[in-house]
Order: C-alpha cells, then sequence, then structure tokens
C-alpha cells in the first residue's frame, strides 16, 4: 500500500497516456496472421508520454542466444519501467523476450520489438479487433435524426459482426512454452537421430519459429513426440540385437 500510495502521480499519469488509447487496427501482415505493428502502438502513446514526463525503460537479464539449423534464437528476461521524470517515481514490471529469425541481429530486434509491442498492448488492456472506429465509444452518432442512424446502426453490428467472426478465424501464435519445448524436443531427436536440426525443423515445416502457430505447435510437439518414441525403439532394438 505505502508503495503504491508513493507512486501516486506516476499512476495518474500513466492514466492520461491510457485515455489517448481507444483502439487498435491490425495493420502488419505476417504469416497466416495478422497483427498490430510496433509503430501504431507508439505512436498513440509517444506524444501524450512526452506531454506528461513519462519514460518507459526497458533493462534485459539473462539473454542467451543460439543456432538452431537455420534460425538463431534469442531468449531472456526484460523488465520494463514507467519512470516520471518529475519526481522520479518508478514501478517495473517484468516480461520476457523471444526472438527467432535467420540472423542473430534481426532476432535480437525482433525480440525486442515483439516484446515491446506486446507488453503495451497488455499493460494498457486495449482491443486489438478490426472496428469501424465510428462503432468505438467516444464516436457515436449524436440522437439527432434516430431514425435515419436504425438502418446504419444495424449494418454496423453486422459488419462489426462480420469482422469479430473473421478476429476469431485468426490462428492464435503459439505460446514461449510451446516454442521452448518444440525447441527441447528438436535436439533431442537430433542428439537421438544424430540428424541436424534444420533438417528436423524442415520436415516439420518450420522455417520461422517465431511465427508458428499455436495448432501448428501442437502438431509439430506430437510429431516429435512420435519420431522420439520411434528412434528410441530402434535404438534399443539395435543394443538387443548387437547383445
Amino acid at each position: 500500500m505505502d508503495e503504491q500510495a508513493n507512486n501516486t502521480n506516476l499512476f495518474k499519469k500513466i492514466v492520461e497516456v491510457r485515455k489517448e488509447i481507444d483502439y487498435f487496427q491490425k495493420d502488419s501482415k505476417g504469416y497466416k496472421y495478422s497483427y498490430v505493428s510496433g509503430s501504431q502502438v507508439l505512436s498513440k502513446i509517444k506524444g501524450k508520454m512526452d506531454e506528461v514526463g513519462l519514460i518507459l525503460m526497458p533493462q534485459m537479464d539473462n539473454i542467451t542466444d543460439e543456432k538452431e539449423g537455420k534460425n538463431y534464437i534469442v531468449r531472456g528476461n526484460i523488465t520494463y519501467t514507467w519512470i516520471d521524470a518529475e519526481s522520479g517515481e518508478s514501478i517495473s514490471i517484468p516480461w520476457k523476450l523471444y526472438g527467432a529469425q535467420d540472423d542473430i541481429s534481426k532476432a535480437f530486434g525482433s525480440g525486442l520489438t515483439y516484446s515491446e509491442r506486446y507488453f503495451l498492448l497488455k499493460f494498457f488492456g486495449v482491443p486489438t479487433d478490426d472496428d469501424d472506429p465510428d462503432t468505438t465509444q467516444g464516436n457515436k452518432p449524436q440522437q439527432a435524426n434516430r431514425a435515419q442512424q436504425i438502418p446504419q446502426q444495424g449494418q454496423q453490428k453486422r459488419t462489426s459482426q462480420n469482422q469479430a467472426q473473421k478476429q476469431t478465424e485468426q490462428p492464435k501464435l503459439a505460446s514461449m512454452k510451446q516454442k521452448d519445448d518444440i525447441t527441447k524436443a528438436a535436439k533431442a531427436l537430433s542428439t537421438m537421430r544424430n540428424a541436424p536440426m534444420d533438417k528436423i525443423f524442415s520436415s516439420l515445416g518450420i522455417s520461422i519459429l517465431e511465427q508458428v502457430t499455436e495448432k501448428e505447435a501442437t502438431e509439430a510437439l506430437r510429431k516429435l513426440e512420435k519420431w522420439y518414441a520411434q528412434a528410441k525403439n530402434e535404438q534399443e532394438q539395435a543394443g538387443g540385437q548387437a547383445v
């Protein structure tokens, strides 16, 4: 309670920044999915942050990198700290960093961008659907000419429903745990089969691990478990025959 009381001014400024955000449209395309670009997120809040004197400072820790097949994997912890430039009040939130690309600098950069983007989205609790701005709160039609607006509202409702349906059809990206499990399982199979990691990922149909969907990750893990069991069984049979 004392810490929160000491950060009263900081919290007020964070709320002021949050008021600047009404919604985000998914304006960028990835592999089989759409997402909100980092530039859109920052452009919404940077002006207000400068106005109220609010700083967001990232601090990385336990960053590791390794090459897995054709991809470089960068992962670690990152802490985002909100700082009131006037009072010095601050609050820190722990987060995660994960990036996978065919170049290590790209992997690190994409990890930072991805982490910052989703930290801001989740921290401010901002919706990311594709709703028409005219249907969001704060831009509602005036009550005048109500009779003329009823057909328009019906059309807007149908449009919003269609957009919501499309949104539910967008596949979710794999969680960090799923990606870690895939990496560990692929390593185990690589050791068992004495096969390169890139060949295993190629067999799974994975080119960039960061872009794998939740459904694809589940299927990849199922295949890896099956292949590992087969390899282990073959190894045990070969050992028995040798005896």
